[in-house]
């Protein structure tokens, strides 16, 4: 009997060498999750894609009309004008959509259609990026291709 036994631990030492684990199983199912995660995920317009023209020093803004001033401060408040008649659009800086602003762009741009629509953005140096590029979308959305950057 203990002939069969040290056989047995024999054998069971020689199989023991030869185990393997087979992970195709796992390599199906990364694939699967990685193709899933590809089709869900939904793709944001990148910035460069905005259609505008930002004049530069030696080409000079265009001056046919009065520039429309868009400031946008460190407390997240959006002003029109903030010289002249000031005018508060929003205080919500975690709102993403702005359709005041884009309201009041639209009717700036179209009245005076052979006039191109200048806007100069005045914006503080802590506004959130997110914040800066809704603007711009909105800005691109009513069709005001002219912005100038002030200081």
């Amino acid at each position: 009997m203990t002939r069969t036994y040290q056989m047995f631990q024999l054998r069971s030492a020689q199989q023991g060498d030869k185990s393997e684990m087979d992970i195709s199983s796992l390599v199906d199912v990364s694939f699967l999750l990685l193709i899933f995660f590809l089709v869900t995920a939904t793709i944001l317009p990148r910035e460069q894609d905005l259609k505008m023209s930002i004049p530069s020093v030696a080409q000079g803004a265009p001056v046919a009309r009065q520039a429309m001033i868009i400031q946008l401060d460190e407390s997240g408040t959006l002003t029109l004008n903030p010289a002249s008649a000031p005018e508060v659009i929003t205080k919500d800086s975690t709102s993403r959509e702005i359709p005041e602003l884009v309201d009041r762009l639209k009717i700036f741009a179209a009245l005076s259609p052979a006039d191109p629509a200048v806007v100069t953005l005045k914006v503080s140096d802590k506004v959130p990026q997110q914040q800066y590029i809704d603007v711009l979308n909105a800005l691109a959305e009513a069709g005001v291709q002219n912005v100038t950057l002030a200081e």
